[in-house]
């Protein structure tokens, strides 16, 4: 399983109980264990002011994966729940980039679905500029 920027981790389940196979850390990030086995695995990737945290656990007899990466120097957190992303919020790194027409100046969220309010793709990250932004 992915750890996000940070590395892999790999979990075996096996009657009803969680086992920490191995770590992966990626260059320049260390890991800690905080639980290994048991009906959860808990594995903290670091690096200077990242961390991403990984949480397996077995929730009525299914494997449930949680990943919340958070950047303290840019403010940055994502969580994602079985792998689809739950939470962003952040520095722009992970939302659209986009600035709408009817946001205030610095709001750079999208606030109607799918589309941001000059009707591109949330997955544009090019940062774009609208009227309301200096």
């Amino acid at each position: 399983m992915q750890a996000g920027p940070a590395g892999s981790l790999e979990v075996a389940e096996s009657a009803g109980r969680l086992d920490l196979v191995s770590t992966s850390p990626a260059a320049g990030w260390s890991v800690e264990v905080e639980h290994a086995a048991g009906r959860e695995v808990e594995v903290d990737f670091r690096r200077g002011g990242e961390r991403v945290q990984v949480n397996v656990e077995l929730e009525d007899g299914t494997v449930r994966e949680r990943v919340r990466d958070r950047d303290d120097a840019t403010g940055t957190r994502v969580e994602a729940e079985d792998g689809t992303v739950v939470r962003a919020e952040g520095d722009g790194r992970h939302d659209s980039g986009g600035h709408g027409s009817d946001d205030s100046p610095g709001d750079d969220r999208d606030d109607h679905g799918d589309r941001d309010d000059r009707g591109h793709d949330d997955h544009d990250r090019s940062g774009g500029q609208g009227s309301d932004d200096g």
